[in-house]
C-alpha cells in the first residue's frame, strides 16, 4: 500500500509538471489535461448560458479557465507529494503534538511546503524526504512563476486578437461592396495586411489553445466576426475583384483562402466538434452558388461580370462558400451568435441587415 502511494504520487507529480510545461513553453503541442479542462468548463459555462438565456456569462469562460488551470496544478502537486509522504510521515519531526500521523499530516506537510510557507512545526529527518522537499518548494516557485508568465502571455494575445477582429469589423469587412471597395482602395497591401492579421491571430491560438474561449461581450470583437471578414473579403478578392487587383493580388489572396482553410480544419477538429459536433458538411448546391456568383459579380462591377463562368470557377466558389459556412456556422452556435448563411450575404451584396451584426 505504502508502495502503490509512493508510485500513484509521482506519476501525479510527473503528470502535472509534463502539463504545466507542455501548456507554458511548448509553441504548439497542447498539455492533455490543460485542454479537457479548459473545454469542460466551457462547456459547463456555456450549458449555463444557454439555459438561462445570458450570453454574457460566456465573457467568465476565460477568466475562469486560467484560474481552473492554476489551482489544478497546484492541487494535483500538492496532493501528488502529499502520497509521496504518506509512508514516510514518522520522518517528520514535530514542534507540537500530532494525535495521530496519516494522510492529514502528510497533506499538511506537502502544503506547507508547496506554498513555501515554512512555519517549521512540521520538518523532515531524513535526507531521501529532505530531497523531495526541496523538489516540492521548487515546484510551487516553478508553478507560480508559470501562471505569472502564462497569464502576461494570454492576455495581451486575447486583446490583440479582440482589436484584430473589431478593426475589420469597423471596416465592414463582412460586406461585399464593402470588402471591394476596401480593396480597390488599398489594391494588394489590404488583402495581405488581413492575411497576416489572420495568421497571427491562429498562431497565437495554436500556442494558447485558452485564447478561444475568451468570449468578447460585442460580437464586432469576437473571432467569429475576425473570421467571417476574412472569409468575405477573400471571397470578393478571389472571384470577384475590382480592376486594382494585380497577379501578385490573386496569389495573396489564394494564400489567404489556404490559411482560412487550415483554420477551419483546425477550429472544427479541435474546439467546435468537441462542444456542438461537427456542423454539416452539406455542400451548397453549385448550380446556385454559380448564379450567386454571376449576381455578385455584377453587383459590384467586378471586370469579371463580362467573362465566362468556368465550371472550375464554379465548383472552387461553391466548395470554399460551403466550407467556410460550415466553420461560421459551428462558431456561431458554439458561440451563441446569429448566423446568416455567406451564399445570402453575397447574393445581398450590401451591409447585412440590422439586428444580425
Amino acid at each position: 500500500m505504502n508502495v502503490l502511494a509512493v508510485i500513484v504520487g509521482i506519476a501525479i507529480v510527473f503528470g502535472v509538471a509534463l502539463d504545466m510545461a507542455l501548456t507554458v513553453l511548448h509553441p504548439t503541442i497542447r498539455g492533455a489535461f490543460s485542454h479537457r479542462l479548459t473545454r469542460g468548463l466551457w462547456r459547463m459555462i456555456r450549458a449555463l448560458s444557454v439555459a438561462t438565456g445570458s450570453r454574457r456569462m460566456l465573457t467568465f469562460a476565460g477568466p475562469l479557465a486560467t484560474v481552473a488551470l492554476f489551482v489544478a496544478w497546484l492541487g494535483g502537486l500538492w496532493l501528488g507529494f502529499g502520497l509521496i509522504y504518506l509512508p514516510f510521515v514518522d520522518q517528520f519531526s514535530s514542534t507540537v503534538h500530532l494525535a495521530h500521523r496519516g494522510v492529514f499530516t502528510a497533506l499538511y506537510a506537502s502544503a506547507s511546503v508547496l506554498t513555501t510557507l515554512g512555519l517549521g512545526d512540521v520538518l523532515p529527518t531524513q535526507n531521501g524526504i529532505r530531497v523531495a522537499v526541496v523538489c516540492e518548494a521548487a515546484a510551487g516557485v516553478a508553478t507560480l512563476s508559470a501562471a505569472i508568465s502564462y497569464v502576461l502571455s494570454v492576455y495581451p494575445l486575447a486583446t490583440q486578437t479582440r482589436a484584430h477582429a473589431l478593426y475589420l469589423s469597423d471596416l465592414r469587412l463582412r460586406s461585399p461592396r464593402a470588402a471591394c471597395e476596401y480593396i480597390a482602395a488599398t489594391g494588394n497591401t489590404g488583402v495581405a495586411e488581413v492575411h497576416q492579421r489572420l495568421i497571427e491571430g491562429h498562431q497565437s491560438l495554436r500556442r494558447f489553445p485558452v485564447l478561444y474561449y475568451f468570449h468578447p461581450d460585442a460580437e464586432e470583437e469576437s473571432v467569429t466576426r475576425l473570421l467571417e471578414s476574412a472569409v468575405v473579403l477573400c471571397a470578393v478578392a478571389r472571384w470577384a475583384p475590382p480592376e486594382e487587383v494585380t497577379p501578385y493580388g490573386f496569389r495573396v489572396a489564394e494564400g489567404l483562402q489556404t490559411t482560412l482553410e487550415l483554420i477551419r480544419a483546425d477550429y472544427l477538429a479541435k474546439y467546435v466538434a468537441g462542444q456542438i459536433g461537427q456542423p454539416s458538411d452539406e455542400q451548397i448546391p453549385t448550380e446556385e452558388a454559380a448564379a450567386t456568383l454571376r449576381s455578385l459579380r455584377e453587383k459590384l462591377a467586378s471586370p469579371l461580370r463580362k467573362a465566362r463562368l468556368s465550371d472550375s470557377e464554379a465548383q472552387q466558389f461553391t466548395h470554399f462558400t460551403s466550407n467556410m459556412d460550415h466553420l461560421l456556422e459551428g462558431l456561431a452556435r458554439a458561440h451563441v451568435y446569429h448566423h446568416e448563411p455567406l451564399l445570402h450575404r453575397f447574393a445581398n451584396g450590401d451591409e447585412p441587415p440590422v439586428g444580425t451584426a
